[in-house]
């Protein structure tokens, strides 16, 4: 009898307890489903938005936000299709890229090829993005959803560079109104930009290709580590980027 009496109570408590984590498990998800704005604090703050123009680390990391490219490149180095939809090697110095005709730009607006090859010319044309393009002898335009890229030589990296950020296609018509308005189709776009302060990034409702939540990130301009550190702690901010090694252990 004494017996049974345990095992009954073990049972209870298993289910109990079972129930428990679950109200926990449960409570948490809806945490983070209702998790719609990112804040983050930086040391730095970004020197522009112009994939083209951005030699800075910071800047770059904003930019693959907002913009998508030909091709990128994952954490384990394979190639992945952003933009482009299948590519062919003709021979050794002559490659097509045929790009996707589904992608829009974040105010709505078809990306076609003429966009594809205007950013490309203007990024192979920038001093800044030499290292990139030195290789590149022509980008033209084979029809409405292809373009022929001639290198000088037998480039076998040349996906890797049309990887580089530099090379990130934006709205042509956007630009050519205003070299600052930069259009991307990217899964974020820029909503507020306070030099000094803060910037505010929105979510690219055209943009279908992931299943995050998160509709808007903040990234404040946080100079001093302290003040980064206060805000982490005070949950202020989500994340906190370049903190010095020493506070790796308060963090944790």
């Amino acid at each position: 009898m004494k017996k049974k009496i345990i095992y009954l109570a073990i049972i209870i408590l298993t289910i109990l307890f079972a129930c428990s984590q679950k109200s926990k498990e449960e409570k948490n998800k809806e945490v983070v489903q209702e998790k719609k704005t990112l804040t983050m604090a930086q040391k730095a703050e970004i020197k522009t938005l112009d994939p083209q123009k951005a030699t800075d680390s910071v800047s770059r990391s904003i930019i693959q936000m907002i913009n998508q490219r030909l091709v990128n490149i994952d954490n384990d180095g394979n190639i992945v299709f952003e933009i482009a939809k299948e590519i062919k090697t003709v021979d050794a110095k002559t490659t097509l890229v045929k790009i996707k005709d589904n992608i829009k730009f974040s105010n709505g607006e078809t990306l076609t090829i003429d966009d594809v090859l205007f950013s490309l010319n203007r990024a192979k044309e920038s001093p800044k993005m030499a290292q990139d393009f030195y290789m590149i002898e022509s980008f033209e335009k084979v029809d409405d959803s292809t373009i022929k890229v001639k290198t000088f030589y037998e480039a076998g990296n040349l996906l890797h560079k049309l990887a580089s950020m530099g090379a990130s296609i934006m709205n042509k018509k956007a630009l050519e109104e205003n070299e600052n308005n930069i259009i991307g189709s990217g899964m974020f776009k820029l909503k507020e930009w306070v030099a000094g302060d803060r910037l505010v990034l929105e979510r690219n409702t055209y943009f279908k290709d992931a299943n995050s939540n998160i509709k808007e990130i903040v990234i404040k301009f946080i100079p001093e580590a302290n003040s980064r550190m206060i805000m982490l702690e005070t949950g202020e901010v989500d994340i906190a980027t370049g903190m010095p090694p020493v506070s790796t252990q308060t963090i944790e």
